[in-house]
């Protein structure tokens, strides 16, 4: 008779830790989704932050920034010797 009534006292135990965990178990799922949301909304602001049109708006308007015109344009040519020393860097192009 002890036997039974120490096993109905663990199983009782048991399945309140079971239960417990379970809980657990749920609130942990629910915590995830809401990172995972936030995390995907976070995502979407960075992407609207760092736009083309958005750097390009605020290079315009903050920073008085501007295209240059043909006339300023200087075109650099690399020299041999810059490209071996970036081939045997590993920076190939």
């Amino acid at each position: 008779m002890v036997f039974i009534l120490a096993s109905s006292v663990g199983v009782i135990l048991v399945s309140h830790e079971t239960r417990a965990l379970y809980s657990r178990i749920q609130v942990e799922e629910h915590a995830s989704d809401n990172l995972d949301s936030e995390y995907e909304r976070l995502l979407l602001e960075q992407s609207a932050w760092a736009g083309y049109n958005r750097v390009d708006q605020l290079a315009r308007e903050e920073l008085q920034m501007q295209t240059p015109r043909q006339a300023n344009l200087v075109l650099m040519r690399r020299s041999p010797r810059l490209l071996q020393t970036a081939s045997v860097d590993g920076d190939q192009e």
